[in-house]
């Protein structure tokens, strides 16, 4: 075999090594937000818009599905706009009843909101990962600035919306 041919089937090899690795991680890493919410990487099927005037900060309904097939939890896109910021969330609960959220997109109206944002992303996540619905009720939104109450309050009342629907 000439040197040219060697070097061709070692960039070849090199380069089938390198795909199948970037494959291995999409598939077995979490990399979506809603990969993230669950732990692992997930097939959102079944998405259907809600169309319901009394629940209209509910956008979508879906289905979250394991890699194997198996159903892991209903998933629900939720808008929340207010003076602040506006906020889609996705909401989701599984099998048992347990809440998940975690936030989709975020545009805050001006700096102040901007700079208090993580803080209100801190509280998503320590809040509502894997919180039994009953007890979201009792999660307090009380720590903070007054923008930071009001928002905290606003996601929770969205929150509470989707479990009631």
């Amino acid at each position: 075999m000439k040197k040219e041919n060697l070097v061709l089937v070692l960039m070849f090899g090199l380069m089938l090594v390198i795909s199948v690795t970037a494959l291995a991680f999409e598939f077995l890493f979490p990399t979506s937000p809603v990969d993230k919410m669950f732990g692992q990487s997930v097939n959102v099927v079944n998405t259907r818009a809600v169309v319901d005037p009394e629940y209209n900060e509910i956008l979508e309904q879906a289905e979250v599905h394991a890699l194997s097939g198996k159903k892991l939890a209903d998933l629900y896109t939720v808008r929340v706009d207010h003076t602040y910021f506006y906020l889609e969330l996705y909401v989701g609960i599984d099998a048992d009843g347990n809440v998940y959220a975690r936030d989709k997109f975020v545009n805050p109206k001006d700096d102040t909101s901007a700079s208090y944002f993580p803080l209100v992303r801190e509280y998503l996540l320590k809040n509502y990962n894997g919180l039994y619905y009953e007890n979201v009720q009792f999660v307090d939104g009380a720590a903070g600035g007054t923008t930071i109450i009001v928002s905290r309050s606003i996601i929770k009342s969205a929150i509470s919306k989707v479990i009631v629907f």
